[in-house]
C-alpha cells in the first residue's frame, strides 16, 4: 500500500504539473520521500528510548519551554522589543509578531508533549498549566490559530474518550466528512465578501479571516477543473501568483495573490494538488494513524493528551502551514515520534527500552 501511494505521488509530480514544472515536481517528490524516511527512523528509534531517557527529554523540553514561553511573553506585551533589539524586526499591524508564530505553533505541542509525561506522573494541574500557559502566550502576540486552537484540541480530547467505544467510528466518519470540504464550500452558496461586512476590519484576525476566504474559494475553482488527479505536487505556488491577479476585497481593499505560496488548509491542497485520488488515501492514513494511537493509549487521560496533539497538529494543517512545508513536516515527524514514546513508555521500568518491555 505504501508504494502504491509514493507511485502515485510520483505520477502526481510529473504528469500533474505542465512540463516546464516537471523538474519542480521531481524534486518535490524526492523531498517529500526524505521526510517520510526521517519519520520512520524516528518512529523505529524511539522504541530503543528508556524511560530514564523519556525523563532526561521531557525535563530538557520543559526547559526550553519556559525559555521560550518567557520570550514569547515579553515580545507580546512590548509589542517585540527582544526580537527588535536582537533581530530588528518591526511590528506589523495585521500580523503582531509573525515572526514567533512558528514558536508558537511548537510551544503548544511541545506543552501537551509535556502534559502525557506529567499526566503518567498524575500531575494533573501541572500538565494543565503547562498548557494554558502557552496558550496564553501565543494570543499575545497574536496567534489566534495556537492559542485558541489548544483549548479547543484539550475539549476534543475530552469529547473523544468521552464517546466511549464509539469514540473511533465517529471520528472516521467526521474526517471523512471534513475531506469533502472543497464540495461543501462550493456548495454553500457563500462568497468570501460576504464576510467583510460582519468583521472590525481593524482586527488583524478579521483580515486573515477574509483573506483566507479568498483564498479558499479560488483554490476551489482550480479543484474543480482537475478534480480527478489534480494539477500535481506544488502546483499550489505556481496556480495562484500574482499572474492570476490580485484579491480585492471592497471593505478590506487589496490583499495580494490568490494563493500565497499554499492555500493554508491541508486538506484543500491535498485536493488541488493530487485530486480526489489523493484525498482518499490521505483521509485512509490518518484514520489508520487514529485507530493506531488509540490501541497504545491504555489510560483515559494518557488519551485525552495524546487526541489533543492530534487535533492540534489538524489545527495547524488546515488553517496555517503547507502539506509540504519542509521545517513543518520534519517538527511533525519528530512531534509524532515523541508523543509515540512518551504514550507507550512505562515510567517504572526506568533502564528497560520501550520494545523489551512487556
Amino acid at each position: 500500500m505504501l508504494l502504491f501511494i509514493l507511485g502515485y505521488v510520483f505520477v502526481a509530480s510529473t504528469l500533474g504539473l505542465e512540463f516546464e514544472y516537471a523538474k519542480t515536481g521531481i524534486r518535490s517528490i524526492f523531498k517529500l520521500i526524505g521526510i517520510i524516511l526521517i519519520g520512520l527512523t524516528l518512529m523505529t528509534v524511539q522504541k530503543r528510548l528508556s524511560s530514564n531517557d523519556i525523563t532526561l527529554v521531557a525535563t530538557t523540553m520543559m526547559i526550553g519551554f519556559i525559555f521560550s514561553l518567557t520570550w514569547l511573553l515579553i515580545d507580546g506585551f512590548t509589542g517585540g522589543t527582544i526580537s527588535h533589539l536582537f533581530f530588528n524586526y518591526k511590528l506589523n499591524h495585521y500580523s503582531g509578531p509573525f515572526w514567533l508564530k512558528s514558536t508558537s505553533s511548537v510551544l503548544v505541542l511541545v506543552s501537551l508533549l509535556i502534559g502525557i509525561y506529567l499526566v503518567k506522573l498524575r500531575a494533573y494541574t501541572l500538565a494543565t498549566i503547562f498548557a494554558f500557559s502557552a496558550s496564553y502566550a501565543a494570543y499575545s502576540i497574536q496567534s489566534l490559530s495556537a492559542a485558541f486552537g489548544l483549548v479547543l484540541s484539550l475539549c476534543f480530547g475530552f469529547f473523544y474518550q468521552a464517546l466511549g467505544r464509539t469514540r473511533k467510528i465517529v471520528v472516521s466518519i467526521s474526517l471523512v466528512f471534513a475531506f469533502l470540504l472543497p464540495v461543501w464550500i462550493a456548495t454553500s452558496g457563500i462568497a468570501p465578501e460576504d464576510f467583510g461586512p460582519h468583521l472590525d476590519k481593524h482586527q488583524s484576525s478579521s483580515y486573515s479571516i477574509v483573506y483566507r476566504a479568498f483564498i479558499w474559494d479560488f483554490t476551489v475553482d482550480r479543484i474543480s477543473e482537475k478534480p480527478i488527479l489534480g494539477w500535481g505536487i506544488g502546483a499550489s505556488k505556481r496556480i495562484g501568483t500574482d499572474e492570476a491577479g490580485v484579491i480585492i476585497d471592497p471593505i478590506f481593499g487589496a490583499f495580494g495573490e490568490p494563493i500565497p505560496l499554499h492555500p493554508h488548509n491541508s486538506i484543500l491542497q491535498i485536493w488541488l494538488e493530487f485530486g480526489l485520488v489523493g484525498a482518499f488515501f490521505a483521509c485512509a492514513i490518518v484514520i489508520r494513524a487514529i485507530y493506531l494511537l488509540d490501541r497504545i493509549t491504555d489510560t483515559p487521560f494518557k488519551r485525552v493528551w495524546s487526541f489533543s496533539i492530534f487535533m492540534m497538529l489538524m489545527c495547524f494543517y488546515n488553517f496555517n502551514y503547507s502539506i509540504s512545508s519542509s521545517w513543518w513536516m520534519t517538527t511533525v515527524m519528530v512531534i509524532l515520534a515523541l508523543s509515540v514514546a512518551f504514550t507507550r513508555c512505562n515510567l517504572s521500568t526506568p533502564n528497560i527500552p520501550q520494545d523489551q518491555q512487556n
